[in-house]
Parts: C-alpha cells; sequence; structure tokens
C-alpha cells in the first residue's frame, strides 16, 4: 500500500458537501466529492478515528491557537532611500506625485474615489513618455523618466564621451555644470556634477547661469564641454539636458547627442579608479561684461519681460540699473503660472498694449530663444528682426564699416522651409561661413563672438540700442527698415 504523505486531521461532513455540492458544477462539486471519498475519512460524515501523528497534533493545536500573521509592507517611493507610511502613499497617489508612475504599489489605491481613479489612470497615461533625445536638448519627465539617478547616468556618459575625444593622456577633460536656479533641480545639479566626476572628468560648477552664460565659460576657460540642466512645467514637470563640447558647440540628435545616448543606454556609470575634481566659480560678472558697453544713452524705453530664467531675469535687473531703462517683469508676482504656459504671445501682447511699453520680449528657460512683439502688440517674425539687430551692430560698433553681416545660413537652410538645421550644423555654418548673425527657427538668434552662440539677452541689448538711436517707434522703425532694403 502506498503511504499517505499527509493525514487529513478533519473530514468533511458528507451530508454537507453533498447538500453544498448542489449549489456547484464542475470541478468545485467535483473537489469536494474528491475529498469526501478520501482514504482515511469515515462515509459517514464523521472524523477519522486514527489520531494524529504528534508532530502533525502539535503543529495543527499551534496553528488554531497562534493569531494570523501580516507581513508589513514598506512603501518607497522611487528614486527616495526613505520608507513612508500608506497614508503617505494613498496622499501622494491622490496628488499625483511623479514617484507613483513606477511605484510598485501603485495598484494599492485604498480608499480613492472613483473619480480619483479615473484622474490617476488619465495622468498616467499623459505621463508615460519616454526618455527624448531631440534636437538639441534631452528631456523627460522629472523622476518618471528623469531623475537624480538617470541623470547621473547620462553625466556619465557624457563624461566617457569626451574622455573619448580628449587628445592629451596626462590630464582629464574639464567640463563646467550650471542649472537655472529653480530649487527642484538642486539634487539633479548635484547628480550630474557626482556623474561626470565618477567618469574621470575635472568639474567647474558655475552655479546659476543661461545657456549662453556657460557657453561663454567654454570658450573664455577653453573647456572640453559644458552640461546645462533647466526644469520646465509645460504642463507637466519635465526636466531639459543641454550638452556642449569642446568649442563650446552644442551637441545635437543625429549626430555628437547619438553617441551619448548609446553610451547611457549601453551600461550602467562605472567609476573611474580616481574621481575628478570639484572647483566652484561664479561665471556671469565675466559674460555681462560683455554687453555692458550697450548699456549707457539709452532712451528711457519700457518694456515687458516674459521670462522663466532666474539668471535671466537677474542679468536684465542689473543691466538696466545705471540706464533709465525699465523692465515690466510679469512672471515674477506669476512664475508657476508662467513656466506652465511657457510662450503665451497672447498675454505677452494684451500687457505690452495695456501698459503702454515700447515693446515685449519672451525669452525661453534656457535663455536662448526669443519672441518680440512692438508697441501695437503686433509680433516680429525673426527674418524681419534680425536685420535691425544687425544694422545697430554695424551702426553702433563701426560707423565706417560696410553692412557686410548676414545671415549666412540662409541660402543654404531656409531655400525650402521644409529645412530645419540642427543646432550643430548652424554652429558649423556661422564658423564656416564666417558670419557674424544669422537666425533659426523658433526665435533663435545666433550671433558669433569667439564662438557661435544662441544669445535671448544679446537680442534684448541690440534691440534698446537700436531704438535709441532715435524717438521712433519699433513699428516704425522696422517699416524703415525694410523700406531702406
Amino acid at each position: 500500500m502506498l503511504a499517505r504523505p499527509f493525514d487529513w486531521p478533519f473530514a468533511p461532513n458528507s451530508a454537507n458537501c453533498g447538500a453544498f455540492s448542489r449549489d456547484l458544477d464542475g470541478p468545485a462539486a467535483a473537489s469536494l466529492s474528491f475529498a469526501a471519498s478520501l482514504p482515511g475519512h469515515a462515509s459517514g460524515g464523521q472524523p477519522a478515528t486514527r489520531p494524529l501523528p504528534p508532530r502533525a497534533a502539535t503543529a495543527s493545536a499551534t496553528a488554531r491557537m497562534s493569531p494570523i500573521s501580516t507581513t508589513a509592507v514598506a512603501y518607497r517611493c522611487p528614486g527616495e532611500t526613505q520608507e513612508i507610511s500608506r497614508a503617505i502613499h494613498l496622499g501622494r497617489l491622490a496628488s499625483h506625485y511623479a514617484g507613483c508612475l513606477r511605484c510598485p504599489h501603485r495598484n494599492d489605491a485604498g480608499t480613492l474615489s472613483g473619480r480619483q481613479l479615473a484622474q490617476l489612470t488619465n495622468w498616467s497615461e499623459r505621463r508615460r513618455e519616454q526618455l527624448a533625445f531631440a534636437g538639441h536638448t534631452i528631456r523627460g519627465g522629472y523622476r518618471d523618466h528623469l531623475g537624480p539617478s538617470e541623470v547621473r547616468r547620462l553625466a556619465g556618459a557624457f563624461g566617457t564621451w569626451l574622455f573619448g575625444r580628449h587628445e592629451s593622456d596626462s590630464s582629464r577633460p574639464r567640463v563646467a555644470v550650471g542649472s537655472d536656479g529653480v530649487v527642484t533641480t538642486a539634487e539633479v545639479h548635484a547628480a550630474a556634477t557626482e556623474g561626470l566626476r565618477f567618469s574621470g572628468c575635472d568639474v567647474l560648477d558655475v552655479g546659476f547661469v543661461t545657456a549662453p552664460t556657460l557657453v561663454h565659460a567654454i570658450s573664455n576657460r577653453s573647456l572640453d564641454g559644458g552640461l546645462l540642466l533647466n526644469f520646465l512645467s509645460q504642463p507637466l514637470p519635465q526636466l531639459e539636458l543641454r550638452m556642449f563640447g569642446g568649442g563650446a558647440m552644442p551637441l545635437s540628435a543625429g549626430g555628437e547627442l547619438d553617441e551619448v545616448r548609446q553610451r547611457f543606454e549601453a551600461s550602467s556609470l562605472r567609476a573611474k579608479r580616481t574621481a575628478g575634481s570639484l572647483r566652484r566659480q561664479a561665471v556671469t560678472d565675466a559674460y555681462l561684461d560683455q554687453l555692458r558697453p550697450v548699456f549707457h544713452a539709452l532712451r528711457p524705453l519700457r518694456f515687458v519681460l516674459k521670462t522663466a530664467s532666474r539668471p535671466l531675469r537677474s542679468s536684465v535687473q542689473e543691466l538696466i540699473e545705471q540706464v533709465a531703462c525699465r523692465a515690466i517683469d510679469i512672471e515674477r508676482s506669476n512664475e508657476a503660472r508662467a513656466r506652465r504656459s511657457e510662450r503665451d504671445d497672447t498675454e505677452l501682447s494684451e500687457r505690452v498694449v495695456a501698459l503702454g511699453a515700447d515693446f515685449g520680449i519672451w525669452v525661453d528657460a534656457a535663455g536662448e530663444a526669443v519672441h518680440v512683439v512692438d508697441e501695437l502688440g503686433q509680433g516680429i517674425l525673426p527674418h524681419a528682426m534680425l536685420p535691425l539687430l544687425i544694422r545697430e551692430r554695424t551702426t553702433a560698433a563701426e560707423p565706417d564699416a560696410q553692412d557686410v553681416h548676414q545671415d549666412a545660413t540662409r541660402p543654404r537652410f531656409q531655400a525650402e522651409e521644409e529645412l530645419d538645421p540642427t543646432a550643430a550644423e548652424m554652429y558649423i555654418s556661422l564658423l564656416s561661413n564666417r558670419a557674424d548673425a544669422a537666425v533659426q527657427r523658433g526665435g533663435r538668434y545666433w550671433f558669433t563672438r569667439e564662438v557661435p552662440v544662441v544669445d535671448g539677452l544679446e537680442v534684448l541689448a541690440r534691440l534698446l540700442g537700436r531704438l535709441s538711436q532715435s524717438d521712433r517707434p519699433l513699428s516704425a522703425v522696422l517699416a524703415d527698415d525694410e523700406t531702406s532694403r
């Protein structure tokens, strides 16, 4: 006879099983019949008379006397080290906390209402955007796809890419790191610095800067590269990275940025035997020194400034302190809304007309792209604005010089509307054509100093200088310039 692997401590009542099985069919009823017919059980529904083995009896008694044990669930948000309570977990779910999208307990919705669950589902679907390497930037949902750990790995991949291009075996690549001054970027700023140092690069932390300021630091100090971090919220929190190589050339998709992406996706960050050094230095004053000569003997112009860039707002206020110009900053009182809307041409135009300002200007969070409206609230196309900016530089700085400044990239890139050059292509084109200025789609004005750079603050400086040459409004100056051409 085969030995049974276990003995049942009790037998189900066959009568009850039969009554219950009438309400069941299929496998459920068959399993009850099978249980009632197991060997060692009495056919009359009474428990088996054979006693249990001592160990089995002890275990059975212990199980009946001991309370049911439950394992405590450890809630920890992705990217964080501290555990949180279930109440905080549910509160973060209800408030659409960024880390909830990757949380392993996101299905534990507790007492959330049906409406809250529907909102949570819609929010999750909108947030499922992958890390985007597009144009000259890297973007991703903050903490969903681009948190401190991802930034650390990206910076490490960038550092190893710089090492591959570094010509000297006796020195390390030197890299500048900056951010926009938003509290949210402080953590990822530190992560980027750490990733670059782990990859063996010497890091120069330049603090809170715009992209043009970072470019100036790279070119002025002959650094090997630079990394800028900006926090965006349009309409959902995003993180944006810009990378620059030698000569402050921007890395763009379809070129060097793809090489960094391959290193990022290939493996995790591997630290060098010795980490790179870290120095901190302010570089904004050196950048502003090249613009200060423009800010003298200016008309008492009033302009509306709309920008989410804190470093840019500070620079504008510093530059106009000694002149009669006044900036009406519409972001300072409502920065959160400004970051959600980012560029709002209607609001800018309405404020210019309502306040009777001479013009309005919007600058993006990196201090690069620009949109200008005249005193009538009419938007100005970039190709109409560029000749006016070039003429101001030629007339003010070099009165006897010929008007040879032109958009040298226009015949190559702007002949057909579908052509849209990358930032790296624009950089190379300005150098090869020895052009002083160019304009790119999206209001990106390029100016050549030591190296080509997209600079929204220089657009403002040149515009103020051009309008100060006469008492005519911006719309009339543009009309005269169009007629003269």
